[in-house]
């Protein structure tokens, strides 16, 4: 629509007016156009009275002059219409006709619209109709303007006495005013914190539920503020609520108010819980990662000798059948076993190691695939101290497809759950306690449950226990944040994680991620039954070995065996080596003294560049950024202690005879 100016008064009508003109009779439509136009209005002319009212629809007219009969609807019937309802119901209509009957005016007034004329027209009366007939829309349009002038500034009104509620009611930080040390108003936040409504609290002593450890340095502090000499930080105190659950707050004293006609004091009151909280939390986590440094530089050196250990073990299962071809059935068997319990006890150091450095470093799979049962295993290996002196420990584990998500991450999620459930048992009843873990699939998922038979969580805070800083435990005890961690690990892994409790009966977690029956696992532990050798006859290489542990070596060099290995125990010694000799392959460790792999990487690319397509790294746990960084950069083989000697062995026997 055409904007217009708007009329300041009757008197003055409005210009631009949208007319629309219905009549059948194409002059007559061209002559009352005309006058129209002599107007200055914009007139739009309709053989139909359909056709007028999909474009009133559209964009409403001001005006309508309107045959009385028309073919299909007929002009009263539009009326009817347009009046109805809808955005331009309250346009002027002018009715014209060639019937002059004495009833006429009557039903055209009935049907709504505004004037009428009969025809033949008279273009001076037609003109003077249309004049009267915007004074009719000029005053209606002002009318309109000051109703509108009216609504808009009852609704600033309206509007502003809401926002100002709305500032004092609605704030996120407990309000309290008091005189002569007696409360005159709380507002709603400060009443959430107390637990208290107003009624229950107006008349007593301001913060009365203070905890009696914190109320000499309250009272001292309350007694300054009251005399004008308040103090210049916050008073931190802990607070009874009305549920008997303790927290902590702040508070922060205000000036001096008038209330009810008479001076009073305001304060401000945070409730600091979690903040306190947090700050604790966050101390834990520098706690937490030095002992994760600590981890990972233990899982490094352990793997050296472990490498070498497991190795020799790897060897000498192999060899030994041919060595005791002489032994009696009874001594052959007792040795072999012998070698069976130390590789056996050699991989569970190998899995601990594992996973103290999966512990360390930072999740790298999340929509990868995982091996549930394995994180389940972990955690009940990492709680299993925790849980049994707690509760009996009942295990229903389903044979598991693989599932979408990060192993390390979901041994966190399944370590914090069973943490959770044994803590939430009383440890004096441990016979009678029970932490049950099940797992199985359904409909495609895995789903994996944590269930105590504790005292259970109450069902108004069921739907909180996966908030941030929510916790049923006391002040202390928890920070609340480890169960919004499982919600952010398994969430991010795709899963959904949801709790079921009953008072009284326990709690039960579930986790259910995505199966992916089809996927293949990588990195697992082979079994501890030592295979017959499938190696075939191969081509007899050179292989450098670069390790600051000279034993790594040895036990390469036996399981290397038929190639010649060659042993050097720093990058010094490497670079002289490769510049007086030819090698087949170059294994060389990721972390030593005198600057490692990334060290000799560079003086080979510098020196030697055309044997870096043979060198491979050798690393007990690359968990530094910079070794993590420069191996996804340089993209080389990369075998892990202690090393699957199978993989070791085909890359080698496949670099040699390629």
């Amino acid at each position: 629509m055409l904007s217009r100016p708007m009329a300041k008064s009757s008197s003055r009508p409005p210009q631009g007016l949208r007319v629309f003109v219905v009549d059948d009779d194409p002059a007559m439509g061209r002559l009352v156009a005309e006058v129209i136009r002599s107007l200055h209005h914009q007139p739009h002319v309709f053989e139909d009275a359909e056709s007028a009212l999909l474009a009133h629809q559209e964009q409403p007219a001001d005006l309508f002059t309107i045959d009385w009969i028309l073919p299909g609807m007929d002009g009263l019937a539009l009326v009817r219409k347009v009046r109805s309802g809808g955005p331009g119901r309250n346009a002027v209509m002018l009715v014209m006709t060639g019937r002059d009957r004495p009833d006429d005016l009557a039903l055209v007034l009935d049907a709504g619209a505004t004037d009428y004329l009969t025809k033949p027209l008279n273009p001076d009366l037609l003109r003077t109709r249309l004049l009267i007939a915007e004074r009719t829309v000029g005053d209606r349009l002002h009318r309109r303007a000051a109703e509108e002038e009216r609504s808009r500034v009852h609704e600033a009104l309206r509007r502003s006495q809401q926002d100002f509620r709305q500032i004092t009611e609605g704030a996120p930080v407990g309000i309290f005013i008091q005189r002569d040390g007696k409360l005159l108003y709380v507002n709603p936040e400060m009443q959430k914190i107390t637990g208290r409504s107003a009624d229950d609290v107006l008349g007593d002593e301001a913060l009365a539920k203070v905890h009696p450890d914190d109320r000499e340095v309250f009272e001292r502090n309350q007694r300054a503020w009251l005399t004008g000499n308040a103090p210049v930080e916050p008073t931190t105190v802990r607070l009874v609520r009305a549920d008997g659950e303790t927290i902590w707050v702040e508070v922060l004293p205000g000036g001096q108010v008038d209330f009810a006609g008479e001076p009073a004091r305001l304060a401000v009151v945070r409730d600091v819980t979690a903040s306190r909280a947090l700050i604790a939390k966050l101390h834990l986590a520098d706690r937490l990662a030095s002992v994760g440094t600590l981890a990972t530089g233990v899982a490094h050196e352990v793997n050296n000798p472990l490498g070498y250990v497991s190795a020799n073990l790897e060897v000498l299962a192999e060899r030994l059948p041919k060595l005791l071809a002489g032994a009696t059935e009874e001594d052959r068997a007792d040795v072999l076993a012998a070698v069976d319990e130390a590789r056996d006890g050699t991989q569970r150091v190998q899995r601990i190691v594992r996973q103290l450095g999966r512990f360390a470093q930072q999740p790298e799979n999340a929509d990868g695939v995982a091996d549930v049962t394995e994180a389940i295993d972990a955690a009940l290996r990492i709680t299993a101290n925790e849980v049994r002196h707690r509760a009996r420990l009942i295990r229903e584990i389903e044979e598991l497809p693989p599932a979408v998500g990060d192993e390390a991450r979901l041994s966190q999620v399944f370590v914090n759950l069973l943490v959770n459930a044994a803590q939430a048992l009383d440890p004096a009843r441990a016979r009678q306690n029970r932490v049950c873990v099940r797992a199985y699939t359904a409909g495609g998922r895995v789903f994996v449950s944590v269930e105590d038979n504790g005292p259970g969580i109450p069902a108004e805070l069921q739907s909180r226990v996966f908030d941030p800083f929510f916790t049923t435990k006391g002040v202390g005890e928890g920070t609340g944040l480890g169960l919004a961690i499982c919600h952010g690990l398994v969430t991010k892994m795709g899963g959904e994680i949801g709790v079921d409790s009953e008072t009284g009966r326990g709690t039960r977690v579930t986790v259910s991620l995505e199966a992916r029956p089809d996927a293949q696992l990588t990195g697992r532990v082979s079994s501890l039954e030592p295979a017959p050798s499938t190696r075939r006859s191969v081509q007899r290489g050179r292989i450098l070995v670069v390790d600051d542990e000279y034993l790594v070596g040895r036990s390469l060099k036996r399981a290397l065996t038929p190639h010649e290995v060659i042993v050097a125990t720093s990058v010094t010694e490497a670079m002289e080596i490769v510049r007086h000799q030819e090698v087949d392959v170059i294994l060389c460790d990721l972390m030593m003294p005198d600057g490692g792999g990334i060290d000799f990487h560079t003086r080979i690319e510098a020196e030697r560049p055309e044997l870096l397509p043979i060198l491979c790294f050798m690393t007990g746990g690359a968990f530094m950024p910079e070794a993590r960084e420069f191996l996804q950069r340089v993209d080389a083989p990369t075998f892990k202690k202690p090393f699957d000697l199978a993989k070791l062995r085909e890359h080698v026997d496949g670099l040699i005879s390629g």
